[in-house]
C-alpha cells in the first residue's frame, strides 16, 4: 500500500495504490509560481497525505478510522442525508439527532444510546409505530455502513430490538370497485392520463415509477407481454398481462397513431410535476368507493386479486418483481369471500335437533 503526491496542473492529488488499484483523490491545493507559499501548500499536503494514509492503514487491518470516529454523529448523518432524495427518512433523523445529541461522537455510539433514541421516538404522540421503525431502520442501515466503511468497529444497533409494530392490514378493490372507477371521468388532459395509467396499473401491478417510465417499445401485443426496468430494484421483468390490459393499450395505441418505442404510454403522467394524488383521491370519492385511492392501491389489488384466484405466492412474486416473497407475503390475507367459501366446505355435523 502506498499514498504519494502526485501534481497535475499545478492541481495536488494524492496517489493511492493498495492490493493492485491506484485512484487518485484531490487535495483541494494547489501549487503556485510563489516559492515559499509553495512550501506553505506542500507542507499541508503532506500532512493531508500522512492522514489519509493512516486512515487506510487502519481500514485495511480492521480498525476503526482514527480521523472519522472523531467526528459527530450528526454531522456523519448529515453527510449521508446529503446523498439521498427529500423524502428519505434519513432527513428526519438528522433533526432528531439535532435535538437529543448534537455533540455526541461516532466512536461514543453505543447500544444503549440507540434504545434510548428509539424510546425517545416512541414518546413523541405524533408519530406512529410504523413512522418510528422507519427512522430507526434508515439509522441501523447507516451505522452497518459505518462498520463497512471503517468509521465503527462495532455496529451499536446490534442487540437493540426492532420497535414493535401492530400487523397492517392493506387495503384493495374489488372488481365492482375498478367498475365503478373506470366508469367514472377525470377531467382535464393529466386526469385522463392519470385514469388511464391507475386502471392500467390494476391489471399490471405496475408501481408508479414504473408506469411513469413505460414505453411502447417493451409492449409485445404478440406475445401479450411487457418488458421493463424496475425504477425501484433496477431489475428487467418480464410480465403477461391479460387480455382485457392488451385490449386497453390497443385502443392508447389508436389514439396515438404516430408513437414511436421511445414514446411514453402514458406521457402526461410521465412528465407532470403535479402531484397526482389529489386526482386519485377525488375520483375515487366521486365513484363512491370506499378506500382512499393512491397508486399502490393498485398495486394491493393486483396482487390480492392473484392470490384470491388461486395464483401461487411464488408465481405473484415473480409477477410483482419483488426480490424477497416475504414482500410479497404480505399480500397474503384473506379476503371475506374466501373465508365465506372456507366455512361452506364444512360437513354438517348433525347437531341441530339435538
Amino acid at each position: 500500500m502506498s499514498v504519494k503526491l502526485w501534481i497535475n496542473r499545478n492541481k495536488i492529488y494524492l496517489s493511492i495504490y493498495i492490493g493492485g488499484k491506484r485512484w487518485r483523490e484531490s487535495t483541494g491545493l494547489t501549487v503556485t509560481n510563489n516559492k515559499e507559499q509553495n512550501k506553505a501548500v506542500m507542507d499541508m499536503a503532506e500532512i493531508l497525505r500522512s492522514k489519509r494514509e493512516v486512515s487506510l492503514i487502519a481500514v485495511s487491518n480492521g480498525l476503526s478510522d482514527p480521523a472519522l470516529t472523531k467526528i459527530t454523529v450528526l454531522e456523519y448523518v448529515k453527510k449521508a442525508a446529503a446523498e439521498k432524495n427529500k423524502k428519505h427518512p434519513i432527513h428526519k433523523v438528522v433533526l432528531w439527532i439535532e435535538k437529543i445529541s448534537p455533540t455526541l461522537k461516532m466512536d461514543a455510539l453505543t447500544p444503549t444510546w440507540f434504545e434510548n433514541f428509539q424510546k425517545t421516538l416512541q414518546r413523541e404522540t405524533t408519530l406512529s409505530p410504523y413512522t418510528c421503525e422507519n427512522y430507526a431502520c434508515s439509522l441501523r442501515t447507516l451505522f452497518k455502513k459505518a462498520v463497512r466503511d471503517g468509521v465503527l468497529v462495532k455496529d451499536p444497533t446490534i442487540g437493540v430490538k426492532h420497535i414493535p409494530c401492530p400487523e397492517s392490514i392493506k387495503e384493495f378493490l374489488m372488481p365492482e370497485d375498478i367498475k365503478k372507477l373506470a366508469a367514472e371521468p377525470m377531467g382535464g388532459i393529466l386526469g385522463a392520463d392519470v385514469k388511464k395509467a391507475f386502471l392500467f396499473a390494476c391489471c399490471t401491478g405496475l408501481r408508479i415509477s414504473d408506469l411513469k417510465s413505460l414505453k411502447w417499445g417493451g409492449v409485445s401485443f404478440e406475445k401479450k407481454t411487457l418488458t421493463k426496468i424496475q425504477q425501484k430494484t433496477k431489475r428487467a421483468v418480464y410480465l403477461p398481462i391479460k387480455d382485457e390490459a392488451i385490449a386497453f393499450l390497443h385502443l392508447l395505441a389508436e389514439e396515438n397513431p404516430n408513437r414511436t418505442d421511445e414514446d411514453f404510454i402514458f406521457p402526461h403522467v410521465a412528465t407532470t410535476g403535479t402531484n397526482m394524488n389529489q386526482y386519485l383521491i377525488e375520483w375515487g370519492k366521486r365513484a363512491g368507493v370506499r378506500q382512499k385511492i393512491g397508486w399502490h392501491l393498485a398495486r394491493h389489488t393486483h396482487a390480492t386479486l392473484l392470490l384470491e384466484s388461486g395464483a401461487d405466492l411464488y408465481t405473484v412474486q415473480k409477477l410483482l418483481g419483488h426480490t424477497k416473497i416475504s414482500t410479497t407475503a404480505q399480500y397474503t390475507q384473506v379476503t371475506d369471500r374466501k373465508k365465506k367459501e372456507a366455512i361452506d366446505l364444512l360437513p354438517d355435523y348433525g347437531i341441530v335437533g339435538h
